[in-house]
């Protein structure tokens, strides 16, 4: 039973590894369209470039374009 539980604890470990990093890669993407929106580009183009969703775009424009200005 234990080892059965190992096993499983190690799959789960694994799995939240890999959602951690997805969400992290999406947070920095919205920060990018973020900086994006603020230095003027148009939807067409930043769709283009960061190859985003409109519902994507949207969720970010409609927050007012977040994102750290470097």
């Amino acid at each position: 039973m234990c080892k059965a539980f190992e096993e499983l604890m190690k799959e789960e470990r694994l799995a939240g590894r890999k959602e951690g990093k997805r969400d992290g890669k999406r947070e920095e993407r919205f920060l990018v369209i973020g900086r994006m929106i603020k230095r003027g580009f148009d939807e067409g183009q930043i769709r283009e470039l960061t190859n985003c969703t409109r519902k994507e775009f949207m969720a970010v424009a409609g927050k007012g374009g977040v994102g750290n200005d470097r």
